[in-house]
């Protein structure tokens, strides 16, 4: 629920706020009423010290990405990627969730951010990140110089990489931390029965969370999808998506459709962009 304190000043403002599916600060952030005069004033009143979302609120900053995709409709989608929590791409092979990891990264490192890449599938490619660099006429000596990659290709390396994220940010100022693929690592895994994978990787997921908020950081995950073979309607389903679901706020389904990549988050908002040699593009 809401973290505010029921008065009798808000509690009629609280629950105004539930009947309209708003049970956290992020629901509030992702809310379609902030185009509501009074709402938006009855919040800045009296709940602005309460809520680190509200500045979100504002159709300004909500139009202006944090970090950008290099493509506007991308950016409103991912909400440029906020501060404080997760933001889970996932989708099948070829979909762009590498392409978007590295786009997002040269982006962010051009404007002098730190940017930290936990690669745990080998998928790192720097000449990619070069190619487009030089399709932008972008400094690539500037960009690599901010890009700092964490190679965490085994279980135990991965459940590490929280405590080798805290130790970097505390000797850098990082601003977006990037990891390529969350779930590879935690997948048919001989070694451990399913039951331990899926505590191990709810436990990681939390700690990145923690991670995330406390330290203001933004945090991008890539995940792969599943056949569901029990749905007719929906066919593939994020790996651990019972799991996933319910502990990421902001999620964005990607496929790719011949030539055209789309892009849908759990909000309902749809987008088409493409990508060719020269990094991501308007659709």
């Amino acid at each position: 629920m809401l973290n505010l304190e029921r008065n009798n000043q808000n509690i009629d403002f609280i629950q105004e706020l539930n009947d309209s599916n708003i049970y956290n600060d992020f629901d509030l952030l992702m809310s379609t009423r902030n185009n509501d005069i009074n709402y938006k004033n009855s919040i800045n009143k009296s709940l602005k010290n309460s809520l680190p979302w509200v500045k979100f609120l504002d159709s300004k900053s909500k139009q202006k990405a944090k970090f950008d995709t290099g493509c506007n409709a991308l950016n409103n989608i991912t909400r440029g990627f906020p501060q404080g929590i997760i933001t889970d791409l996932y989708g099948a092979s070829a979909t762009g969730k590498s392409q978007l990891i590295f786009q997002t990264a040269l982006n962010a490192a051009e404007q002098n951010s730190n940017v930290l890449i936990i690669d745990s599938t080998g998928n790192f490619r720097p000449e990619r990140i070069l190619q487009i660099c030089k399709a932008k006429s972008f400094n690539h000596e500037r960009v690599f110089k901010n890009i700092f990659v964490l190679n965490s290709n085994a279980l135990n390396y991965q459940l590490d990489s929280v405590d080798n994220i805290l130790n970097f940010i505390n000797k850098k100022n990082v601003d977006l931390v990037l990891i390529d693929d969350l779930t590879a690592n935690f997948t048919d895994h001989l070694s451990f029965p399913i039951k331990e994978l899926k505590s191990a990787l709810l436990e990681y997921i939390q700690r990145l969370t923690n991670l995330a908020w406390n330290h203001k950081l933004s945090i991008v995950i890539t995940n792969t999808v599943r056949a569901d073979l029990n749905n007719l309607v929906e066919l593939e389903k994020e790996t651990y998506y019972n799991l996933v679901n319910r502990t990421i706020h902001l999620r964005i389904y990607l496929q790719r459709i011949n030539n055209v990549w789309k892009a849908t988050n759990n909000y309902g908002e749809c987008v088409n962009f493409k990508i060719d040699e020269d990094g991501i593009k308007e659709a």
